[in-house]
């Protein structure tokens, strides 16, 4: 869709909302991972439109994911999170109350961020709210069984086992992920053997009262910083339905702002409460904390992949592909290094 086409298409999105299109103004903003990405002004109001990405090879609903997990998010008094304005299935577009304010930096992460997020976590999940959510789907690459958590991480692996050695960083990459499996078929055996000395079934699925409703991407990189200190999070279209350790240990293991572990069993003592089974889910989340900080080195690898790369040049055209892909393989190099034994 070209520029004039965009301008049409949310002028007429605008005025099914009931918000008036006088005066509309539509530029890029911050480029996305995988969407375009606009800062609307139209009948008095900022706003935020996102083009969702889709292709044949990608099933997600981008889109439905985000709206209704802000949609629940709103029924149940949380304001943390944008409102949702309206939305176009046909071509794949959402509008967002715009938020103003700052992204958060490394160096400014304080323990007063990482309290907001706790409470948005807890506020998500508290018992007499979850009923609004019995319709959010499952979110994306939901886990809920040991054996659900270690096949990610196998398919993730396998994926980049197919990297085209093309350029000279491609090939440090091929030899990085011969590293990776060796690493990965160690650990897998290890947490294997662990379930079972506790004789907790790897096969075993969570209950629907176990399983947590999840921002998914959770984590201070996908988040604003208002004025006032506030932290409005942002970027729901993986969220659902998921297992708690999989939400958690995504939120201390995304490389983008490095959490310090020391909140750690803080953040497990309170997240939990909605579940009977608390001890039993903290139990599983630090048994699993190692799994899903594999999976994250395979994660920033994703930009070594020929059709992720091409999905990053659609969303930021400007993106010079060899310097993401060396700052991508130091990461994963960084995070490997650091896996919790």
């Amino acid at each position: 869709m070209d520029d004039a086409g965009l301008t049409t298409q949310l002028a007429a999105l605008l005025a099914a909302a009931g918000i008036a299109s006088g005066g509309l103004r539509v530029k890029p903003y911050a480029a996305g991972g995988n969407n375009r990405v606009f800062r609307v002004d139209a009948g008095g109001r900022a706003l935020v439109a996102k083009c969702y990405f889709r292709h044949p090879s990608d099933n997600r609903d981008r889109l439905n994911a985000e709206f209704s997990f802000l949609e629940y998010a709103r029924k149940a008094g949380i304001d943390c999170v944008p409102e949702p304005v309206a939305k176009d299935e046909s071509v794949g577009i959402g509008i967002y109350e715009f938020i103003e304010g700052s992204k958060l930096t490394r160096g400014a992460l304080s323990s007063r961020h990482i309290e907001q997020a706790r409470e948005f976590f807890v506020s998500l999940n508290r018992l007499e709210k979850r009923p609004l959510a019995v319709s959010l789907k499952n979110a994306s690459e939901s886990c809920f069984s040991v054996v659900d958590h270690l096949s990610l991480v196998e398919g993730r692996i396998a994926r980049l086992s197919t990297v085209p050695a093309s350029s000279e960083v491609d090939k440090q990459a091929v030899a990085f992920v011969v590293t990776l499996r060796a690493r990965w078929a160690a650990l897998r055996e290890r947490v294997s053997a662990e379930f079972e000395r506790r004789n907790l079934q790897t096969d075993s699925v969570l209950s629907q009262e176990d399983r947590c409703v999840s921002p998914s991407d959770f984590g201070f990189h996908n988040a604003i910083i208002s004025p006032n200190g506030k932290v409005v999070f942002i970027d729901f279209e993986y969220a659902g339905w998921d297992d708690p350790a999989k939400t958690i240990g995504d939120f201390f293991s995304q490389p983008a702002i490095p959490l310090p572990f020391d909140h750690f069993e803080t953040f497990l003592a309170s997240a939990l409460t909605y579940s009977p089974n608390s001890n039993m889910l903290a139990e599983r989340t630090r048994l699993l904390l190692p799994v899903i900080q594999m999976k994250w080195c395979c994660i920033v690898m994703n930009d070594f992949l020929p059709a992720f790369i091409e999905r990053r040049k659609i969303a930021d055209p400007a993106l010079d592909e060899n310097v993401r892909k060396r700052v991508q393989l130091d990461m994963a190099q960084c995070l490997l290094q650091h896996i919790n034994s």
